[in-house]
């Protein structure tokens, strides 16, 4: 009997690892397509999410009415209408939004050894991630203090931040390269973009990530005190207040890092450094890049989504042999490693798409040089939106009106 029921385990999970691997190998073929879809249809698709993310609070909506929320409905409703201002605000950008994101795939296409950098840092962050809990358990185990969590939670988020970094620096260095030194350039781009990204651009990278750390490590702690706390209405609502600003906080900082870890990648600067540069950027043009990112924030998400729910059918299907009991489990275990699969692919397309709007914000003439075709297809998108900013405004360099900024660009 107990041979039989370890037997039947055994097949159990041997069936979820075959489970797993497949709906990974579904992923990333699904992530492949997408990126092809990206490239031939930008702009149909930037338009078919952006309007796509307004029908599915729509239909939260009338659900949340229909059975009986009230209160939840009129909060959905006034997001509703929000949304609507938001789609008629921005609509007239989606062909620039489409047009940096048919460049940024461009440039990822031109180096097919990129797309190895983000599964080589989810490997690095798995094992990480195993050293850590064991680390942990042991610290439980021996009754640590406080200090020796708070540490290690620390070096968790901490070295979490600077593996996703390290591959955001080295996939910018790559599409700044493709940017400014053309196809001839397409040699060794990945290699040296990561060797910069682990020596001489290490120290920015750490101290940008701490900064991120140190605010997880803090939400992480109010998480823990919320968990055990016996405390009444009042202080539960403390609780969620402080951890909805920090997680405010946390977004709004990992935002602004990310453009910055463009810089760095970019032009070799210190973190303190491209940090001002950024802030002069979000003052000026921070509106532009803020719209940019969220209607391409939506393809991107939209494709995880599809991902996640192709992995989640094929798990389930698979799971229906075993049982039926195991089918809900497995499909949602299926999605997340489909989501988590995708989300890989694109996150390498929200950097590639932050270079190529870094880069021509500060020297669009080098992209006419190097890339005349992507060149023309971007500023005509451009000025179809600003016709006032045309001719020689529309073109000229930023980089020529900041002294020293060309000069500093080493990819």
């Amino acid at each position: 009997g107990s041979g039989g029921g370890g037997e039947g385990s055994g097949v159990i999970i041997g069936a979820m690892i075959g489970i797993a691997i497949a709906c990974g190998v579904l992923g990333a073929l699904f992530a492949s397509f997408y990126m092809e879809q990206m490239f031939a249809r930008p702009e149909q698709l930037v338009t078919w999410t952006l309007y796509g993310s307004l029908a599915a609070m729509f239909v939260v909506m009338i659900i949340a009415f229909a059975s009986g929320g009230v209160v939840l409905g009129v909060i959905f409703l006034l997001l509703f209408l929000l949304n609507c201002w938001y789609v008629w605000a921005v609509r007239s950008r989606i062909p620039f939004a489409a047009a940096v994101l048919k460049v940024a795939i461009t440039a990822l296409k031109a180096f097919p050894e990129v797309k190895k950098l983000p599964y080589g840092g989810m490997v690095v962050g798995a094992g990480w991630t195993i050293f850590w809990m064991w680390t942990f358990a042991v610290s439980l185990m021996a009754n640590a203090n406080a200090l020796v969590w708070i540490y290690l939670f620390l070096c968790f988020f901490w070295t979490i931040q600077v593996i996703k970094n390290v591959e955001h620096v080295t996939a910018s260095g790559t599409v700044g390269t493709w940017y400014f030194h053309g196809d001839q350039a397409r040699v060794g781009a990945v290699s040296g973009a990561l060797r910069r990204a682990v020596t001489t651009s290490f120290g920015s990278v750490c101290l940008g990530s701490l900064f991120v750390a140190i605010i997880k490590t803090v939400r992480a702690l109010v998480h823990m005190a919320r968990q055990e706390s016996e405390g009444g209405f009042l202080e539960q609502c403390c609780f969620t207040c402080v951890d909805c600003l920090l997680g405010c906080l946390d977004q709004a900082v990992q935002y602004f890092n990310h453009y910055a870890y463009t810089k760095v990648a970019l032009y070799g600067q210190s973190f303190m450094t491209a940090a001002k540069e950024v802030w002069e950027m979000i003052s000026s043009k921070g509106l532009d890049a803020i719209v940019n990112d969220g209607l391409i924030g939506n393809v991107l998400f939209f494709g995880c989504l599809i991902g996640g729910a192709l992995a989640a059918l094929v798990a389930a299907i698979i799971g229906s042999i075993l049982g039926r009991e195991l089918v809900t489990a497995i499909g949602l275990a299926g999605f997340l490693v489909g989501f988590m699969i995708v989300q890989q692919v694109t996150e390498l397309v929200e950097s590639a798409t932050a270079t190529i709007f870094v880069c021509y914000a500060d020297d669009p003439q080098s992209l006419a040089r190097t890339h005349p075709v992507e060149f023309g297809l971007i500023t005509t998108a451009f000025t179809s939106h600003f016709p006032q900013v045309m001719g020689a405004a529309a073109t000229s360099s930023i980089a020529s009106r900041v002294p020293g900024l060309g000069a500093a660009r080493r990819v």
